[in-house]
């Protein structure tokens, strides 16, 4: 890791110090440490809440500053242990007015179900505008909700924002798998909604919901294959009310003027829909769905992992005619499919060079890096990804020339967490890397954040960043199993027109014992 500054004291919401990195990056002045127990934030630090477990950043008032809503799958609501919930935090001030701190978990009024043990409400989190009003809405996942006798089947809400936040005006929604009938039910262990995504998929003006079930069970012996569903909206009654489930091999590209590589089928552990993401990959003005696979063997290589991008239509169903299935035997994609890598097990996508297209991040955390397993890497796919012969990329890790911080190590899985966002405001965007087990000095685990820069070539080696709770300026020390980097999202909270970085650390210890209780660090952009 690079040279660290001195660390800061632990005790308070808020540390500034001197940036001491350029000023048009992400800096650590006016970084921002929060967690429950700080003043105004809901509830107090338990063992194993989790606070940070996930992060997502919306307008859900449409005031125009970025708000965000925190995962605490862990938290207790009531008697019921691991129950879940999400905060939600306004933007605005410095950077949020933590006085709008709401608590959603499923004992809130409005919000359909019961608060049981073992739920871990918020485990994940998307944003999208569901019903045109042009406020953002939450969709949370609780992919080990039990549906009646049925444990871990899974659910996801959606809570639709208003001029008064979240729940404020339409009624929430409730999704499971008979939501899908009548192909669809709830199974033992499907895990539904353990991904999530929004996007436009027909160029409506409307965002669509994408609900990965990478647990379902499809033919005969073809165990946690995993499936996709589809949620498209519709203005009126029709908001979310039409459906489509999508199976791995589905899409068949060898059909019409597609430039393909084969289709993959179901098979035992494939894990389809493990991870997700939206954009326009091909530019046609309708976003196009990503889903990870990452237990797909592929060439007879186990786990090696396979991400297949499905693309959008007019119509409120996909393409039926074209989709694009990547991994690391495809040969404009760098490295080859090693056992285990589970290439696809973290995506996120942007515009990383500022061609008006969108490129999709693939994290392959599990990656092995010379003698180092699961040292991590990530590789970046740059659109468009509708012929697969012309796509370009760029694959890093922590032993990269390009003068990343850091050095590759055993299980430091670098890329188990990305985001993007534009934080020196240069109009291309920027890739946040978390690596949640890098060892910190002789502390493991501590965990890490690496930020690399795009431009016109895509991301460079110029002006790399790494943070950790050993740089001067971010809250607290680095301390064993901290998971520093575990979540991430980019937004700009503080409305000054740069993007922010959040940083979940959902291990760390706030309460005086190792106890996972978490927290979240803000570092200011620009």
């Amino acid at each position: 890791m690079t040279p660290r500054g001195p660390m800061l004291a632990f005790g308070t919401a808020i540390l500034i110090a001197l940036p001491t990195i350029a000023s048009a990056q992400l800096s650590t002045a006016g970084a921002f440490f929060l967690h429950q127990g700080v003043a105004d934030v809901n509830g107090n630090p338990d063992a194993g809440d989790a606070f940070g477990d996930s992060v997502a950043a919306g307008d859900f008032d449409g005031d125009g500053r970025g708000d965000l809503a925190v995962g605490v799958p862990g938290e207790s609501v009531g008697s019921s242990t691991s129950a879940g919930a999400v905060h939600v935090f306004l933007g605005g001030g410095t950077p949020f007015d933590l006085a709008t701190d709401v608590v959603f978990h499923q004992d809130t009024s409005g919000v359909p179900g019961v608060a049981e043990p073992g739920d871990r409400f918020g485990t994940t989190l998307a944003v999208g505008d569901f019903d045109g009003n042009g406020i953002d809405d939450l969709a949370v996942g609780a992919p080990n909700e039990d549906i009646g006798s049925t444990a871990g089947a899974g659910a996801v809400w959606v809570l639709f924002g208003s001029a008064s936040g979240l729940n404020g005006g339409r009624a929430a929604r409730l999704f499971d798998q008979s939501s899908f009938a009548p192909d669809e039910n709830p199974e033992a262990n499907d895990h539904l909604g353990a991904a999530l995504a929004a996007g436009d998929l027909t160029g409506d003006g409307l965002d669509d919901l994408a609900i990965g079930v990478p647990g379902e069970d499809l033919l005969p012996f073809t165990t946690d294959a995993g499936t996709l569903h589809l949620l498209f909206s519709s203005t009126g009654a029709d908001i979310l009310a039409n459906t489509w489930t999508i199976t791995q091999g589905e899409i068949d590209p060898t059909t019409g003027s597609f430039d393909p590589t084969p289709a993959e089928e179901p098979e035992v552990g494939d894990q389809y829909g493990f991870a997700l993401a939206m954009v326009d990959f091909d530019g046609d003005g309708r976003d196009d769905i990503a889903t990870g696979a990452p237990g797909d063997a592929i060439d007879g290589v186990s786990h090696a992992g396979v991400v297949e991008v499905i693309f959008g239509s007019a119509l409120q169903i996909i393409d039926h005619d074209r989709s694009a299935v990547l991994h690391q035997n495809v040969a404009a994609i760098e490295g080859s499919c090693e056992t285990d890598d589970r290439f696809g097990s973290t995506l996120a996508t942007g515009d990383l060079d500022g061609d008006g297209i969108g490129d999709l991040v693939v994290g392959i955390p599990s990656e092995g890096i010379g003698n180092n397993a699961n040292a991590g890497a990530v590789a970046i796919l740059f659109g468009p990804l509708n012929v697969i012969s012309g796509i370009s990329d760029q694959f890093f890790s922590q032993d990269d020339p390009t003068g990343i911080g850091g050095v590759a190590e055993a299980s430091d899985h670098f890329g188990a967490a990305l985001a993007v966002g534009d934080f020196d405001s240069d109009t291309f965007d920027d890739l946040a890397i978390g690596v949640q087990d890098e060892d910190v000095g002789s502390i493991s685990n501590a965990g890490a954040v690496n930020v690399l820069y795009g431009g016109p070539s895509g991301l460079g080696s110029s002006g790399n960043q790494v943070f950790d709770q050993g740089t001067s300026g971010v809250a607290d020390a680095s301390e064993a199993a901290d998971i520093y980097g575990g979540a991430l999202a980019a937004a700009d909270f503080d409305g000054d027109g740069d993007d922010d970085l959040a940083i979940g650390v959902a291990g760390e210890e706030v309460a005086g014992s190792p106890s996972a209780h978490g927290a979240l660090v803000l570092l200011r952009g620009n």
